[in-house]
């Protein structure tokens, strides 16, 4: 969504809050266009869970995930305070602060459709074995989109040699405030033509191994007989 004057002609203005984009076009400038006007710039980021303007090959770099989400309340200091994750694959994460506890995780395809139950129960599962907590009370769930990356890495950075004042933040899976503030970093340099120790790192157009795309596709087979 784009908040700011949208151009609807050259002397006309409007003023637009919440207005969605539709399409993006032109390298310098570039052209935003809404069911408003057209947004001129020099250039542009795209930062969502799915960039509806990429190339057709960044469907073998990220893919979208449905994650289970708790939040509870436990005796304070039943686990240390700070935000943790496992090495499992789906992996689980969650947060404490004080008594309150945001636990979420077992991840799985958003094409594959699973019965929710069984993913929140797995999660409950998960309280209570591994982490030790008995005594606890829920407050509420939920589900929400993780956009994951194939190689481990977000995507940030120039997305397409042809369109150079177009870049990406995206995949981040789940590490939104930490990524969303290397992306703004390392946009920014891009664009002022300064170097970034970052940039090569999170390159949206590095090539992706054959065996890390392998192990992403297994996650199909995994879920679904899980």
């Amino acid at each position: 969504h784009l908040r700011g004057r949208v151009v609807t002609g050259k002397t006309k203005t409007a003023r637009a809050l919440d207005t969605e984009a539709i399409a993006i076009e032109g390298s310098s400038p570039v052209f935003v266009r809404t069911s408003h006007g057209t947004v001129t710039a020099q250039a542009v980021v795209t930062a969502t869970y799915n960039p509806f303007v990429q190339p057709w090959w960044f469907i073998f770099k990220k893919g979208m995930y449905k994650s289970y989400v708790y939040e509870i309340t436990a005796p304070h200091h039943a686990i240390p305070e700070g935000m943790y994750e496992d090495d499992n694959n789906p992996y689980c994460y969650f947060r404490v602060e004080g008594t309150r506890i945001i636990i979420g995780g077992e991840d799985h395809r958003i094409e594959l459709k699973l019965d929710p139950e069984k993913s929140f129960n797995a999660l409950k599962d998960y309280i209570e074995h591994n982490l030790g907590i008995s005594d606890y009370s829920i407050i509420r769930r939920w589900t929400g989109p993780i956009l994951e990356q194939t190689d481990g890495a977000p995507l940030i950075g120039r997305y397409d040699a042809r369109h150079p004042n177009r870049y990406v933040a995206t995949a981040f899976s789940g590490n939104g405030m930490t990524n969303g503030t290397i992306a703004a970093q390392v946009v920014t340099d891009l664009i002022m033509g300064k170097e970034n120790s970052y940039a090569k790192l999170y390159n949206p157009r590095r090539m992706i191994r054959f065996s890390d795309i392998i192990l992403k596709g297994r996650d199909y087979l995994v879920e679904l007989f899980n």
